[in-house]
């Protein structure tokens, strides 16, 4: 097996034991090709950025990039299956080129065709400089989809997709990594442990600030990350039942939480799904919308889109999540299902199969 990502993302891969190499842009470089696609955006909607934004960061933008590093990767090593993330458009045509079989990876709830379609739009010239007829999708699909989204979550086939791979959603952090009780927290304080993430992309000091205010009005602990763009230390005078962190091991912490209140990205409600932990989405872009509406229609939990977030919205919404019982037992739903998907494992020898 051999990764290709971007340089500083390679040398990640390369120190847990597996061989990677660098590939498109570095995540600087992705930074401001994002950067630069929002400075050009008209003015939309939060829910309709996402939209906006996937075809012309990872179709135009990134996957030149990407083609140009990937194919003569390709043609030297040969690979049997190519395996690409739904936001990766170079691998469809470089396996095409190659003549090997490739699969789409899902990251979340499934990208909407009409997007994809948007992408294929932008990817096509790459493919015709390449003497080849731009496909639907951007190339995506043609071989299967391997899906880590629950049905219950609002997931269902979709035709584009073709054959589709449940996978179960994991986390391979270490289920009893580091993090301890803070200091403040006595160790018979039995009150319910709520977390609160609003991810790592976007930086919203002001959101966590009303975040933490709604929550403080409850008798609760308050777990807080706030990533790697902010400082804990930003939020002084924050209550004693409060704990800032910029970043804890998710899997070690979730299986002790009553309530996660987050941003609606794929990692977060999958990581709380998968350990039967009620939720409130604030979607602020991107995927978390579709996300956050799948969590909905489980009944797993609640969503507050960005006009609705109030200091007294939030405190609302997370009584409501923690006083409900349906909430919880929606929740367990969600866990069980997750927990029949085929394990990383079983899906690996089908793939094998496949190649």
């Amino acid at each position: 097996m051999l990764w290709a990502t971007a340089v500083d993302v390679a040398s990640q891969v390369t120190a847990v034991g597996l061989d990677a190499v660098a590939a498109g842009v570095t995540t600087g470089e992705h930074t401001l090709a994002r950067q630069a696609v929002r400075d050009a955006m008209p003015v939309l909607r939060p829910d309709q950025i996402g939209a906006y934004v996937f075809p012309r960061l990872f179709g135009a933008a990134l996957a030149p990039a990407m083609l140009d590093d990937l194919l003569p990767v390709a043609r030297n090593w040969v690979p049997d299956l190519m395996i690409h993330e739904q936001a990766e458009l170079a691998a469809p045509l470089v396996a095409n080129l190659i003549g090997v079989p490739h699969l789409t990876h899902g990251f979340g709830a499934v990208t909407p065709a009409a997007t994809v379609t948007e992408a294929g739009t932008m990817v096509a010239r790459l493919w015709e400089e390449h003497g080849r007829a731009a496909p639907a999708f951007a190339g995506c699909y043609q071989h299967g989809y391997l899906d880590i989204w629950p049905s219950v979550l609002g997931g269902a086939p979709e035709p584009q997709l073709g054959r589709v791979l449940p996978v179960r959603p994991s986390d391979s952090t270490n289920a009893d990594g580091e993090w301890s009780r803070p200091p403040a927290w006595s160790a018979d304080d039995d009150r319910p442990l709520v977390y609160l993430t609003m991810g790592t992309v976007h930086r919203a000091a002001r959101l966590l600030d009303d975040l933490l205010a709604g929550l403080s009005a409850l008798d609760v602990r308050i777990l807080v990350t706030v990533g790697p763009h902010l400082d804990p230390d930003d939020f002084g005078g924050a209550p004693e039942q409060v704990a800032i962190e910029r970043f804890v091991p998710q899997r070690a912490v979730l299986g002790r939480c009553a309530a996660v209140v987050c941003h609606g990205g794929a990692g977060t409600v999958l990581g709380a799904a998968a350990a039967g932990v009620p939720m409130v989405c604030l979607p602020q872009a991107a995927d978390q919308f579709r996300n956050s509406e799948g969590v909905a229609i489980s009944g797993a939990g609640l969503v507050l889109e960005p006009d609705q977030v109030t200091v007294s919205s939030v405190t609302e919404a997370v009584q409501a999540v923690l006083g409900d019982p349906r909430h919880r037992s929606a929740a367990d739903e969600v866990q069980d299902e997750i927990a029949a998907m085929p394990s990383p494992d079983e899906v690996a020898g089908q793939l094998e199969r496949l190649a």
